[in-house]
């Protein structure tokens, strides 16, 4: 509760006193007329004699006395119990960003302190860089050749305890720093913000007039200054974070291309080698048939007919091997190409499952960037579809809203439990789930999934092109 808060007999304490010294005054008369029988009330009023005014006088600057000394600590309490009030709902109001926390911290300093301006500032390398500021200062940045500023001082010698200017003008840091001057400010109070035994920064208020701190000021100062310090570790932990995150990524999109890289070369490989190998030994089979057939009974050359049989199918599982890793029509015809050839693929292995497309885009509208991510989900979705949901029925849709480029494929089939984004645990194909929304994210997409139990799965991926705003609505898995 604040002092002015407070019943009127409290915010008047020191008045009281002096009331009822005049009450005390007025009794002592009346009982000195009345009982003691020393003279009229009119004199005992006006000229008491000389021991008695003594007497009234040191009781009523008693009185008087401590009043006004018990007025000053309630409005002393009252302060400090407005300043703790501040203080708590400052803490109370933070969030995940630190560095906006040092924010509120530098604006409470200021508040508390009835400074001028407040400053939180960090020395980085070479530079004083400025985090936090409340004031209506506004020159302050970083300075590329720090020394000689108060706050760089500060910092330097790592003082423990508070350190107080006064005069400001008249100091050295005055031509250092001239919004000192442009800004008539006299005093300067501030501390450093360590960490551990590191000094990483100063928290400082300016005052434009003759400013001496009290105790209380002092501790609080220091306290704010300590939670800035826990702010501190907890922004360079997520810088940290960040940056393991940022090479994370980089890692992973470097993979996943030497990934696409690698069976490229493999198909290539496989293409060039091993099927051109297997062609020559069929052509030279089938040739020696055809040279023995008039001179040799059928019943000997069956081993050879056989094995033409043999090469035929591996032939055809070799090219099938090929278009898995890499099929060359991605590269030669397009994204739009293959994902016809991918459908039709699908519904000719599994007889039972009937594949509906729907293509609204045109080949030069897909980036060229996106058309092995865009085949790789549309491939690990279909591959999920099939041999976990128990689906008869896929949709398959590639289309362009708002400039955003979207795919999406869904599926009649039994569903899922939940959609688990740390890992996805517990359900069917969640190493393949969590591959897709990594290529989603590498490339620069973002993807969502929707799934009740008995109700099928619908995955979608938004590639967002022209349009930065239009962005689907999408589940948990899309924030992981």
């Amino acid at each position: 509760m604040l002092f002015h808060d407070k019943p009127w007999l409290v915010r008047r304490v020191g008045w009281v006193g002096v009331g009822l010294s005049a009450l005390y005054w007025v009794i002592e008369s009346i009982m000195d007329s009345s009982v003691y029988e020393l003279g009229s009330l009119t004199e005992r009023l006006i000229h008491p004699d000389l021991n008695e005014t003594m007497m009234r006088l040191l009781a009523i600057s008693l009185l008087v006395g401590f009043g006004f000394y018990a007025q000053a600590m309630i409005e002393r309490l009252a302060q400090t119990e407005a300043r703790l009030t501040r203080m708590n709902e400052c803490f109370f109001s933070f969030g995940a960003d630190p560095v906006q926390n040092i924010r509120r911290l530098t604006e409470l300093t200021g508040e508390l302190l009835n400074a001028s301006a407040a400053f939180y500032n960090q020395l980085e390398g070479e530079r004083l860089c400025l985090w936090g500021q409340w004031g209506p200062v506004r020159e302050w940045g970083s300075c590329e050749t720090p020394r000689g500023h108060i706050c760089h001082e500060v910092i330097e010698h790592q003082a423990q305890g508070p350190r107080l200017i006064r005069s400001l003008e008249s100091t050295s840091y005055a031509s250092k720093d001239p919004w000192i001057t442009a800004h008539r400010l006299k005093t300067y109070f501030g501390r450093v913000v360590s960490l551990g035994s590191q000094a990483v920064g100063s928290l400082c208020a300016f005052y434009d007039r003759d400013v001496v701190p009290d105790e209380e000021e002092e501790r609080l100062t220091g306290i704010i200054a300590s939670a800035i310090g826990v702010e501190e570790v907890r922004r360079r932990a997520q810088k940290k974070l960040e940056d393991s995150e940022r090479q994370l990524k980089l890692l992973s999109s470097q993979l996943l291309s030497a990934q696409e890289t690698e069976r490229k070369h493999m198909a290539m490989q496989l293409h060039d080698s091993i099927g051109q190998s297997l062609s020559a030994v069929k052509f030279s089979i089938e040739e020696t048939l055809e040279r023995l057939k008039p001179e040799v009974s059928p019943e000997k050359l069956w081993s050879l007919e056989s094995a033409v049989t043999v090469i035929r199918e591996v032939m055809r599982e070799v090219r099938a091997m090929l278009k898995t890793l890499r099929p060359t029509m991605l590269d030669d015809l397009g994204i739009l190409a293959t994902v016809n050839w991918l459908c039709r693929e699908v519904e000719t292995i599994y007889t039972g499952i009937t594949l509906e497309r729907h293509t609204d885009l045109d080949e030069n509208e897909i980036p060229t960037a996106l058309k092995v991510p865009m085949f790789r989900i549309l491939q690990e979705a279909l591959n999920n579809a099939v041999k976990h949901s128990r689906c008869d029925h896929i949709r398959v849709e590639l289309r362009q809203t708002h400039g955003a480029i979207e795919i999406e494929i869904s599926d009649n089939g039994i569903g899922m439990e939940s959609v688990d984004p740390a890992g996805m645990k517990g359900v069917k194909g969640g190493m393949g789930l969590a591959s897709m929304k990594e290529r989603a994210e590498l490339s620069g997409g973002r993807l969502g999934i929707e799934s009740q139990p008995g109700e099928g799965t619908r995955i979608r991926v938004s590639w967002p092109g022209g349009d930065q705003e239009s962005r689907l609505p999408m589940s948990p898995l899309s924030r992981a």
